[in-house]
């Protein structure tokens, strides 16, 4: 039976689907293992992201799948979960002093100020908070 890709979920896809579609083994692996670290997309550019991945594949397979986040778990930066702020791609590098600095400041915004991060990284990180 052939996968009708205009109705899969870019998180749902198995690694199964993405061969069909023509990825290699190992971006497909890539992209399923990024998948998993993130908690699941939360936009569709971010299947960019996932090293290995062909790029004009991945343009058509973003083009054609579609993409259901309503299940990506998402945090603020005073309840996240330490484990999951040390392994998210996109905290993990910034998970101690996010830690540290919650102890003594309640005001997020404070905490994004003492952390300096560049903006482009601090895009990333809203995308799992809410």
């Amino acid at each position: 039976v052939k996968t009708n890709f205009s109705s899969i979920d870019l998180n749902q896809i198995t690694h199964e689907q993405l061969l069909e579609f023509g990825f290699e083994k190992k971006a497909a692996s890539s992209f399923i293992g990024f998948r998993n670290k993130l908690g699941g997309f939360v936009n569709k550019n971010q299947i960019y992201e996932s090293f290995d991945i062909d790029r004009d594949l991945a343009e058509k397979l973003n083009k054609t799948a579609l993409l259901n986040n309503k299940n990506v778990a998402k945090y603020s930066l005073m309840d996240a979960p330490e484990s999951w702020l040390k392994t998210h791609p996109y905290f993990r590098y910034s998970a101690d002093k996010i830690i540290y600095y919650r102890l003594s400041n309640s005001n997020e915004e404070k905490i994004w100020k003492m952390m300096n991060i560049k903006p482009e990284y601090v895009a990333k990180m809203k995308l799992y908070l809410k």
